[in-house]
């Protein structure tokens, strides 16, 4: 990521605060914000899911506190923010996720296979 976590923070915040004054809708001013963020801050990494883990936190945190500085009801926030990292790791982690779960069954698979063989005093081939 090329931005650090008070900046994406802070960049959630200002966003969520402009859409708001702008739209006056504060539930999809936030999904938006939160998901657009969230894409936008995983596409710059190679590593998705350590990404991800970090990323999702510091676009909550921003879109609750660009909320509440516009007098902004804190719940809708964080429902707007939930939705919107959803909506956002829908959208980059489709591709990764499905890769991962890939690599994750053919290894479990193999391992997993063999440990029960061997279990039940089988030979592995």
């Amino acid at each position: 990521m090329t931005q650090d976590r008070s900046g994406l923070a802070g960049s959630v915040k200002d966003g969520v605060i402009d859409a708001i004054r702008g739209a006056g809708e504060i539930t999809d001013a936030v999904v938006d914000t939160a998901a657009s963020s969230l894409v936008n801050a995983i596409e710059k990494t190679s590593n998705v899911s350590v990404a991800l883990t970090a990323t999702a936190s510091e676009v909550a945190r921003g879109a609750i506190q660009g909320t509440a500085v516009v007098g902004g009801a804190l719940g809708t926030a964080a429902k707007g923010a939930m939705i919107g990292l959803l909506r956002g790791t829908k959208e980059v982690g489709a591709e990764s996720l499905d890769l991962n779960r890939s690599n994750a069954t053919a290894s479990s698979s193999g391992n997993g296979s063999h440990g029960m063989q061997e279990a039940r005093g089988g030979s592995v081939q």
